[in-house]
């Protein structure tokens, strides 16, 4: 009886170890189990959550879009006048032409010199004209892609569509540069962004009545990055909007003098698909615009 006694004590001992060992491989299975749900509840919530993020980054670039077409058909409508302003001056010329033409030869003094000096100065204003169609179509054309873009040339092209409207209001614009700067962005839109500044200074200027009236563009480099200002001698931007001016339909032309996205998509422009900055201050003679790549 003691042997089978003894045996049973040791087959018992056995059998609660061995059920210990089976109960902590079912609590490290069943650890392992809720470990793994929380790591895939934790990666499914991940993926709603990036997903969301992807929907709402879209959604946003959409509107950015959006605003962008928007302010750039607003900017085309003012190119279009700025193009009106452009043809004026040779259309006029080339009405003057052709009466002088018309004088000459009733008069019988149209000699053949004088045929081809006029048909040279008409053809020319032709050219111009061309050039300038040019011009407003390149300006017009989307960029899918960023290049190497000069900012004088950019700064010259754009004078060419803008520079006689200027002119014709009496505004001086004086362009300085220590360097050929090349950036890499969308040169079209750049364009477009000096077209805005331009116009809004061209307005202050106009409105204000200022005496001598004048716009400076200047490029430089300013440690390692690229740099234009464009200021001008209108008086500055009011203080209680300086601030806001960057900001979506904050406009200080009223409720029909503008759409308040010129200056937001500047910034959207420069510095969200350009990775460039945009800021603003008052000199002590008026507004000046800092562009930096």
């Amino acid at each position: 009886m003691t042997i089978y006694s003894g045996e049973g004590d040791f087959f018992d001992t056995q059998f609660a170890g061995l059920l210990r060992e089976i109960g902590a491989d079912i609590s490290f299975s069943l650890d392992n189990l809720a470990r793994e749900q929380e790591r895939k509840r934790g990666q499914r919530a991940l993926h709603a959550a990036t997903m969301e993020q992807l929907r709402l980054s879209e959604e946003l670039r959409e509107k950015e879009q959006a605003l962008i077409l928007k302010s750039r058909q607003a900017t085309m409508g003012e190119m279009i006048e700025y193009i009106a302003h452009q043809y004026r001056q040779p259309l006029n010329a080339l009405a003057i032409y052709a009466q002088l033409l018309q004088r000459t030869f009733q008069d019988g003094s149209c000699t053949s010199e004088y045929l081809k000096q006029m048909t040279e100065k008409i053809m020319a204003q032709i050219d111009f004209m061309n050039q300038t169609i040019g011009d407003f179509r390149n300006f017009t054309k989307p960029e899918t892609e960023t290049r190497e873009f000069s900012l004088r040339e950019t700064v010259d092209k754009t004078l060419a569509l803008v520079g006689y409207s200027l002119k014709a209001s009496g505004i001086v614009v004086e362009t300085a540069e220590r360097e050929d700067l090349k950036v890499t962005g969308y040169q079209n839109e750049f364009s477009q962004v000096l077209v805005n500044i331009l116009g809004n200074a061209k307005e202050a200027l106009i409105e204000r009545n200022v005496v001598c009236p004048r716009i400076d563009i200047r490029l430089f480099r300013d440690g390692s990055k690229s740099v234009a200002t464009i200021s001008d001698n209108a008086r500055g931007i009011p203080c209680e909007a300086i601030d806001k001016i960057f900001e979506p339909y904050f406009t200080t032309k009223g409720s029909s003098g503008g759409t308040g996205l010129g200056l937001h998509m500047a910034k959207t422009i420069i510095e969200k698909r350009m990775n460039g900055k945009i800021s603003a201050r008052n000199t002590e003679l008026g507004a000046e615009f800092r562009i930096e790549f």
